[in-house]
């Protein structure tokens, strides 16, 4: 009943922004053409009295850009209203799926704490790859500089530079890792949680699979999570690549 209730509160609202907008726009429209009669004029020049024709001229001009603006924002309009009506199907099924997720992660609060253990993962790692990618900078030839006191001229060598290129794409496929654990584990406990329900002959809501997902995601399927990381980080090592090239 509720999400029933919901539904039709969501049409209704929608048909009252239709209405409102036409409403304005008819206003609109028809105070311009007010403003355009011969009527309103002879009060203005009355209002403005010692004033020569000339003065007039941009009230004028004003209510003739005035009138163009009300037709564009009419046409606009009429192409928002069809838009709306020839997707109102996937507007209904936009809202439905706003509204799944949001019974899931209501019903689902462990789940927050799935992208933030991902995170310190992430983070961790980010901190561990400085450190060795320092150690691998010094294995290059460092003279002191002649101009600037306690400044090193770092000269690349040939190796060295093949070891960082390695180490940067090793970090990109960590992070390329971590990340899409994360997503395999949410969308994983989402899928629980629908089947989970869908089963369930009664009304209560049934929790969604957590820990189930966690378990697939390290035990059952981390090998094809990390070959899809490794394509990950193969585009966007040639991203990076082309970006620094230019």
């Amino acid at each position: 009943t509720y999400t029933m209730l919901m539904s039709y509160a969501s049409e209704a609202l929608a048909w009252i922004c239709i209405f409102l907008t036409w409403v304005g726009l008819i206003g609109a429209s028809v105070g311009c053409w007010m403003l355009r009669t011969d009527t309103l004029m002879l009060l203005a020049e009355q209002i403005a009295s010692g004033m020569s024709g000339e003065d007039l001229l941009p009230t004028e001009t004003q209510a003739q850009h005035q009138m163009i603006g009300c037709v564009a924002s009419g046409a606009l309009a009429i192409l928002y209203s069809c838009s709306i009506w020839c997707y109102w199907g996937d507007l209904q099924t936009a809202i439905d799926v706003i509204d799944a997720s949001s019974d899931f992660l209501a019903d689902t609060y462990r789940i927050i704490w799935t992208p933030v253990i991902h995170f310190i993962m992430q983070t961790v790692v980010l901190f561990v790859w400085l450190g060795a990618m320092g150690c691998i900078v010094s294995m290059n030839d460092i003279t002191p500089s002649n101009v600037i006191p306690q400044m090193k001229n770092l000269e690349w060598r040939t190796d060295v530079q093949y070891m960082a290129f390695f180490m940067f794409f090793g970090l990109l496929w960590l992070m390329a890792l971590l990340d899409y654990l994360n997503r395999f584990i949410i969308i994983c406990s989402a899928s629980t949680y629908y089947f989970n329900n869908k089963r369930s002959e009664t009304e209560t809501q049934q929790p969604a699979s957590v820990r189930k997902a966690w378990h697939i995601a390290y035990l059952n399927h981390m090998g094809s999570i990390a070959v899809g990381a490794f394509i990950i980080a193969v585009i966007r090592l040639i991203k990076y690549t082309l970006v620094f090239m230019m």
